[in-house]
């Protein structure tokens, strides 16, 4: 890249909207698109990676929306090709769909308890 930094030195973090927010639906399709583009080499000669702070989508909003809400997003991300995700590791339910779409996630197989 013209600044001499190489893809595989940069994250792009995309700002995952609080669903309060009047647009947030379509920011958040917004975020999963743009997170397939880059996983695609669609902007860039390689791909790039991306993290999305996750915890931004229901922050201070849980009294109002359901925690699946996290869950579905967290799947739809995954598999526009996010690589990292800035999530509450505590909440088991996001914890177990986590582990129910890694293994379609990788090109290989996991071997017996690798997931965790």
């Amino acid at each position: 890249m013209a600044a001499g930094m190489q893809a595989a030195d940069l994250i792009v973090d995309p700002i995952m909207p609080n669903i309060s927010w009047p647009d947030a639906y379509p920011q958040v399709y917004a975020v999963i698109h743009l997170v397939r583009l880059l996983a695609g080499w669609s902007v860039f000669p390689e791909p790039m990676s991306t993290m999305v702070g996750l915890s931004n989508l229901l922050s201070g909003q849980r009294h109002r929306f359901p925690d699946s809400l996290e869950q579905h997003c967290l799947s739809l991300l995954c598999g526009a090709g996010l690589n990292m995700a800035l999530a509450n590791v505590l909440r088991p339910e996001l914890m177990s769909t986590y582990r129910m779409i890694r293994p379609m996630l990788q090109e290989e197989p996991c071997e017996e308890g690798a997931i965790a």
